[in-house]
């Protein structure tokens, strides 16, 4: 049996996230907790189709497809972003609320692309930076 060539190899060393659900300007509950991600570069086609349709991306995150099986994740919901890995970042290259551990980064989910010809099989994230924080009403936040 003939090998594949290509085969694209996911990791998910670069920090962990929640998913939540938002209601009203207001995080109302995690959906998914602690799930590590690894960070993708955003591609100019993907890029350029999110302006078109009037998004502006700001991550391009993998997490593992086993996720999908636990918890729908839906566009729109809201990832919050618990640690990241500084070794891959110059801490200049983030806004201040982005490093801050107490005010943990916001991103709307824009697009959601599952991955199977990767191993591990992945889902891609695609996020929009949310500037107006939404407020966090999560009774099992931290």
């Amino acid at each position: 049996m003939p090998r594949i060539k290509n085969k694209q190899f996911e990791t998910f060393t670069d920090g962990v996230l929640s998913i939540c659900n938002v209601e009203e300007r207001a995080i109302t509950y995690t959906k998914l907790k602690g799930i590590r991600f690894g960070n993708r570069t955003i591609g100019e086609r993907r890029y350029f189709d999110a302006q078109t349709a009037g998004n502006k991306l700001s991550k391009l995150l993998s997490i593992p497809a086993e996720v999908l099986n636990r918890e729908s994740i839906e566009v729109l919901d809201v990832v919050v972003i618990d640690s990241q890995s500084g070794w891959l970042w110059d801490p200049f290259d983030f806004e201040r609320d982005e490093i801050n551990e107490h005010n943990p980064a916001q991103y709307k989910i824009v697009q959601i692309q599952e991955k199977f010809d990767a191993t591990p099989p992945a889902v891609y994230l695609s996020l929009e930076k949310i500037v107006q924080l939404y407020t966090d009403r999560r009774p099992d936040r931290e």
